[in-house]
């Protein structure tokens, strides 16, 4: 999930400076190619993917902070 966020956060960057009016995230995550079905942790993972469409908005809405950290 870091990495949609750190994409969203650009994106917003992006689009703040100019660059675009709007812009496509897309991530996907296919687990079920290394996950061995054998191993009891496997279940608590599985393929995913994710798409969202960004674009300015007026002052006091979108991504009003943000802040990485490790």
């Amino acid at each position: 999930m870091a990495g949609f966020l750190q994409e969203l956060v650009l994106a917003q960057g992006l689009i703040a400076a100019g660059v675009g009016k709007r812009g496509l995230i897309i991530q996907c995550a296919p687990m079920s190619r290394i996950l061995r079905p054998e191993d009891p942790w496997s279940a608590a993972f599985g393929d995913a993917a994710t798409a969202a469409v960004v674009g300015g908005v007026r002052d006091g809405y979108g991504i009003l902070a943000q802040g990485h950290a490790t």
